[in-house]
C-alpha cells in the first residue's frame, strides 16, 4: 500500500491517534534514551535535542548514532566506532560495526561488519580506554537494540525474521541463545523501558504488547495508525520519535510502557 500525505496537514492527521509535533529535521536515523535524543542526517551531521529543536553537535560524521544508559556512541559511514566524551568524539579501536545500540544495562551492543551481533561487558565512560573487545554471538543480523528485560534482534540469514536473545545480563552481555519471535522487520528499537517497536519492509510501525517479566517476548504485534512512510522509530520515557520517508521527523506522546 502506497501512503502519501501533505506536510501540511501532517500534524492534524497523526494528532488524531497520539498529540505529535513534525519538525523538518531532514534526519535519517534518530535514537532516544535516558532523556536525551541524537539523529544522523543523510550527510552525516549529528544533531541533539535541546530545548524544542535539533542542534548540531559538531567534531564528526556519522552513519549512525544511539543514546542510552551506555552514553552516546556512534558509527561512521566507514564502520568506525565512536564515543562521545564530554563535547569530544573519541574514536574507538577493536572492531568495525554497521549499527550500535546504548540502551542495555550499561552496554553497547550493535552488529558488525560481518552480520555479527556484538556487545560489551562493562561500561565505558573515561578516556583512558580506547580499545575495547567485542563479544560476538551466532547467527547472522542486521539490527539489534536492547533495553530493561532483554535484547531484540532482526536477521539478514534468513532476511527479517525477529529473534529476543535470552539470558542477557549486565555481567554477560553475550547471553546464551537466540529465540524466534513472530513478526517480520527491517528495524527493531527497545526503549529504556522495555517497550518494544519495529517497522516493517513497508514502512509500517508496529508496536510489542504483553511484555512482562514473566513473558518477555510479548504476545503480539499490533501496528499504528499513522498514515505515512516511516524509516526508523525509536521510543523513550513516553515519547515515540519517528523519521518519515521524506525526514521529517515526528514526536508523538504515547502514553504506558507497554509492559504488564
Amino acid at each position: 500500500m502506497l501512503r502519501f500525505i501533505c506536510l501540511s496537514l501532517l500534524g492534524a492527521i497523526v494528532s488524531a491517534g497520539h498529540p505529535c509535533t513534525s519538525f523538518p529535521a531532514s534526519l535519517m536515523q534518530l535514537d532516544a534514551g535516558s532523556g536525551m535524543v541524537f539523529g544522523v542526517s543523510e550527510s552525516g551531521n549529528v544533531f541533539n535535542w535541546t530545548g524544542n529543536e535539533f542542534l548540531l553537535v559538531p567534531g564528526q560524521q556519522l552513519a549512525h548514532v544511539t543514546v542510552g544508559p551506555a552514553g552516546v556512541w556512534g558509527v561512521g559511514k566507514d564502520n568506525v566506532v565512536y564515543k562521545l566524551l564530554g563535547n569530544q568524539w573519541k574514536t574507538i579501536t577493536g572492531g568495525t560495526l554497521i549499527q550500535a545500540d546504548a540502551g542495555g544495562a550499561i552496554f553497547l551492543v550493535g552488529v558488525n561488519t560481518n552480520n555479527k551481533t556484538v556487545c560489551l561487558n562493562n561500561g565505558f565512560t573515561t578516556s583512558r580506554c580506547m580499545a575495547v573487545s567485542f563479544s560476538t554471538m551466532e547467527g547472522s543480523f542486521i539490527y539489534y537494540s536492547c533495553g530493561l528485560l532483554g535484547c531484540w534482534a532482526v536477521s539478514s540469514d534468513p532476511i527479517n525474521n525477529v529473534f529476543y536473545r535470552e539470558n542477557v545480563d549486565q555481567t554477560a552481555c553475550q547471553g546464551s541463545s537466540w529465540v524466534r519471535v513472530d513478526g517480520n522487520m527491517t528495524r527493531i528499537e527497545v526503549g529504556t523501558d522495555g517497550t518494544v517497536f519495529a517497522v516493517d519492509s513497508e514502512g509500517y510501525l508496529y508496536r510489542r504488547y504483553g511484555i512482562s517479566r514473566d513473558n518477555p517476548t510479548g504476545t503480539t504485534w499490533d501496528v499504528q495508525n499513522y498514515p505515512l512512510y516511516i524509516n526508523h522509530a525509536t521510543y523513550d520515557s513516553g515519547t515515540l520519535w519517528f523519521v518519515a520517508e521524506n525526514g521529517v521527523v515526528l514526536k508523538c506522546q504515547v502514553p504506558g510502557s507497554g509492559l504488564v
